[in-house]
């Protein structure tokens, strides 16, 4: 639309500047017509320089009308190119403000894909923890159930034995699980029922 407008105007521009080689044209070939008609049927040259002065006054005044007829025009196709200057200058800026939008928009949209991602990821990994940690207490069972000797103090012994290497480092599978539960993806209901399925993962050892 504004590039319509501004060949338009140029449009207009070239027939004023076509109008004014015209009247320009015009002017002299009249003066050429009047100096010849005025060289065949002319009188004394007192009556040619009354003739010179009378058509020399027309011509001038002619040519003063379309000077200015033709500086109005001009004035008036400056203003219509302003005005789509400002158009454009316009369309540029909501075109820059819309863009703002949309990255604004793509922004917000991008981190809660990436908010998303993190919490499921962390969900699934909390849960394969708990799962490894549930085999870690598995395997812990059953070191102490085969410790069982008719010997009580043996017994005893590599009981305690087996605790103190296992059970550090099922307490420190307990402290990650509780680090992935605090993370800032994990909503605090979320986070709550996380630690609760831990904490009734570790009631039942």
């Amino acid at each position: 639309m504004v590039a319509e407008h501004e060949s338009d105007s140029r449009h207009r521009y070239s027939r004023a500047l076509w109008a004014l080689g015209f009247a320009l044209g015009f002017s002299a070939a009249f003066g050429v017509v009047i100096t010849l008609v005025d060289a065949f049927f002319g009188g004394t040259w007192e009556e040619r320089a009354q003739q010179g002065d009378f058509w020399g006054g027309h011509l001038a005044a002619f040519a003063s009308i379309v000077t200015t007829v033709l500086l109005v025009v001009t004035l008036l196709l400056q203003k219509e190119e302003l005005e789509l200057q400002r158009k454009e200058l316009r369309a540029a800026v909501s075109e820059m403000e819309l863009a703002r939008e949309v990255n604004a928009q793509q922004e917000v949209q991008l981190r809660e894909q990436v908010r998303i991602a993190d919490r499921t990821s962390t969900i699934n990994g909390f849960m394969e923890l708990v799962n490894r940690r549930n085999e870690l207490r598995r395997i812990f069972r059953d070191r102490l159930n085969k410790a069982n000797t008719p010997d009580q103090s043996q017994r005893k012994a590599k009981q305690t034995e087996i605790r103190e290497n296992w059970r550090p480092r099922i307490e420190a599978v307990n402290r990650l699980l509780i680090a992935m539960a605090s993370r800032d993806c994990i909503s605090s209901e979320e986070k709550e029922a996380l630690l609760a399925i831990a904490k009734l993962k570790d009631d039942e050892s």
